[in-house]
């Protein structure tokens, strides 16, 4: 090869080598992000038909069930013993992990598993309550009254054209089922895991084995999070030495609104997939030169081809180098976070009911604590005396340790529960846990709130120091009715032609809405849906402003037994809702809701320096505000280096502290939440310096010494 050549030869070399620099990169980031999304497509297709299988399945079984007749039978004996029992035995038959009995007024009689959870009026309070005493069956996902994700069908059962009374089943979408459908829908030996997740509780089942893993997960997974927020998810995590390709599917309820879904955990095998890339990578190179040489294989001397297998070696190291380099910038830690993350969240079970005041009601006080250990808890409770009574607490269920329960007062004539409680190393870290049930005994008509009195409630850390790391204690609301009265009809003598007589003369309408439950709970949503029981031969009359003993005259009129409205702001507005027949309006029921679509103020973010050496620790403190709701305690951060790992958002403290280990620009992101869910974001600029070539002489010198 003459000189002249060998300068155009290596040219070209040196050429093809800067060029495959410049594309290696992005091309290998585009080659890994489609290997591992093809797989994850398919695996999300198994997740969305296995949830369909499932719900089929749960129809089918509780169709049989009807059809068999023995559960209707005792539903229209109201043996509730014998329907205790009979859910129990026909569950383990069906293969179904709950199910309810309902009675022909919509309350139900018993349930299973949790038998002594019966007396609420689940056909007015769930959608599948409401279809079933309509004569309509429904299968669907959404929130059970004792679990907040199930999969459950409703069939009514019919009598001579008419319901008299319900069977639910399905299955609830726990850790247990979680690993069940991994099994079935994904094989046995499989290595993809499944979390199912709501929005307001993070994770509540998964699949994974290892405790830490589960707690990991439910950690990064909160209510809070980007993970559950986002609307479509594509993200690669590091699970101690796992890789995996984290997708998200959604569910959706009988209402057709997303309420939560399932991630799936594809696991991804990067030392293939990085070797196979190099050889490729470098055999291509080769073939490029030879092409560019446009010469026979036999005129190539062993010098050239010694060159080829070196520049091609060069091009296969290349490739391993950025597929590294890729694979550690896209892929984001998901172990268990050292820091305390504050992200315990205290809450009712159920957080609304109607409840039957011939029927005692249980009411758990639960536990999610994102995947942070606590051992201590202490609860303070208060109740309207006049309307229920705590007839005892139940510990039964309790993650907490009997011989470490330290305090338990009850005071029906203040109203108000005291109980404390605790449990050893490691605590309680996973899930949604129950502390305490509240046996209810209704004694009067009426409307009671249980509220978290904020002074006496705590939720301790498993830190060695008894760090407070409650993040938020939502209220429940509840009304009790005697649904025997409060279907009963008034005389004839009682009804006068009168415009718009005494508010005496009708019940009063049994009003609930599926879109603000809660009473006590403020809702980013101004569309609110309203239903009330039907009362034959009678139209309703309804109006909505901010009076809390309005009426509402001057409304509009319906047949119909629902509405949706429009409300009209920010705030509390009242919904009003009376009988109306022959122009005589009854008794009128109130609902209140709480409305809050506007975001709480960016977060005021303030740092003891913004200009660092490696090594040192910045501290942050996080403020807003929010005028409507309030705002939550907690602030959700991520601290991450421009161009490397891009940290989740974990919540934290107003006050935060970060040490900054390496050189560089971090980016500082404080999410701020109102009591609606809402939030806006700021984010913050740091700038890590590396120290000088005399300092690293001297903290040398000093480590000698």
């Amino acid at each position: 090869m003459s000189p002249r050549v060998e300068r155009k030869y290596f040219r070209a070399t040196a050429l093809i080598l800067i060029g495959l620099g410049v594309v290696v990169l992005p091309l290998a980031t585009f080659l890994l992000g489609w290997f591992e999304s093809t797989s994850a497509d398919k695996n999300l297709e198994k997740v969305q038909n296995g949830i369909e299988a499932d719900k089929n399945f749960a129809k089918d079984q509780t169709a049989a069930t009807v059809a068999e007749g023995r559960i209707p039978e005792l539903i229209a004996k109201q043996d509730v013993l014998g329907l205790v029992m009979a859910l129990q035995e026909e569950a383990a038959a069906k293969q179904l992990s709950t199910m309810v009995a309902v009675n022909d007024d919509g309350v139900a009689l018993a349930r299973y598993p949790t038998t002594s959870s019966r007396g609420d009026f689940v056909a007015q309070t769930t959608p599948w309550g409401r279809s079933a005493a309509q004569g309509k069956a429904l299968t669907t996902v959404g929130p059970g009254r004792n679990f907040p994700l199930i999969a459950l069908s409703a069939q009514p059962i019919l009598r001579g054209g008419s319901v008299s009374g319900a069977v639910y089943g399905g299955f609830w979408l726990d850790d247990d089922y979680a690993q069940h459908f991994k099994q079935i829908y994904f094989g046995e030996g499989t290595n993809i895991e499944v979390a199912f997740f709501t929005e307001l509780d993070g994770v509540v089942g998964s699949s994974f084995a290892s405790e830490n893993a589960r707690e990991s997960v439910a950690a990064y997974i909160n209510s809070g999070s980007d993970l559950v927020r986002a609307a479509g998810l594509q993200k690669r995590v590091r699970l101690g030495d796992r890789h995996f390709l984290v997708k998200k599917v959604a569910i959706k309820t009988a209402e057709n609104e997303i309420y939560g879904g399932a991630f799936v955990f594809v696991p991804q095998n990067r030392a293939v997939q990085q070797y196979v890339l190099s050889v490729i990578f470098g055999l291509v190179f080769v073939a490029i030169i030879l092409h560019v040489r446009r010469k026979p294989l036999r005129t190539v001397t062993v010098v050239d081809w010694l060159w080829l297998v070196l520049a091609g070696f060069i091009v296969a190291a290349m490739t391993f180098a950025a597929y590294r380099i890729v694979a550690r910038t896209v892929v984001t830690p998901m172990d268990s976070p050292k820091p305390t993350i504050y992200n315990s969240v205290l809450g009712l079970s159920p957080n609304a009911d109607i409840v039957d005041k011939n029927f005692e009601k249980r009411v758990a006080v639960r536990l999610a604590s994102g995947g942070e250990p606590v051992n201590a808890v202490q609860i303070g409770l208060s109740f309207n005396p006049a309307v229920v009574q705590v007839r005892e607490l139940v510990t039964t269920n309790s993650f907490c340790r009997q011989d470490l329960i330290t305090q338990r007062i009850v005071d029906n004539t203040l109203g108000t529960v005291d109980f404390s409680c605790g449990l050893p190393t490691p605590g309680f870290g996973y899930g949604v846990g129950t502390i305490v049930e509240l046996v209810l005994k209704p004694v009067a008509d009426g409307e009671t709130v249980i509220g978290f009195n904020k002074s006496k409630t705590r939720v301790l850390a498993n830190d060695g120091l008894g760090t407070n790391v409650l993040r938020a204690a939502a209220n429940g609301s509840y009304r009790v009715v005697d649904l025997a009265s409060s279907s009963s009809e008034p005389s004839t003598s009682e009804q006068t032609s009168s415009a718009l007589p005494s508010l005496d003369s009708l019940a009063a309408p049994l009003v609930f809405s599926s879109t603000h439950p809660n009473s006590e709970v403020w809702v980013a949503s101004r569309r609110a849906e309203f239903s009330w029981q039907p009362r034959e031969g009678y139209q309703a009359i309804y109006r909505l402003d901010q009076s809390s003993n309005g009426t509402p005259e001057s409304g509009t009129v319906t047949a119909s037994a629902s509405t949706v409205v429009v409300l009209p702001a920010d705030g509390e507005q009242y919904f009003h809702v009376a009988w109306l027949k022959d122009g005589v309006m009854g008794q009128v029921a109130h609902y209140r809701v709480r409305i809050d679509e506007t975001a709480p103020e960016a977060p005021v973010v303030r740092a003891s320096q913004n200009r660092v050496k490696v090594g040192e620790v910045v501290r942050f403190e996080f403020a807003s505000s929010d005028a409507t709701s309030g705002l939550q305690d907690t602030f959700y951060t991520k601290v991450y280096l421009k161009g490397r790992e891009e940290q989740l958002r974990l919540p934290s403290a107003s006050t935060l502290s970060v040490p900054f280990e390496q050189p560089g620009t971090y980016f500082v992101e404080v999410r701020a939440f109102d009591n609606a869910d809402n939030y806006s974001d700021t984010k913050y600029v740091i700038q890590v310096e590396s120290p000088s070539l005399i300092q690293k002489l001297i903290d040398f010198v000093r480590s000698l010494v």
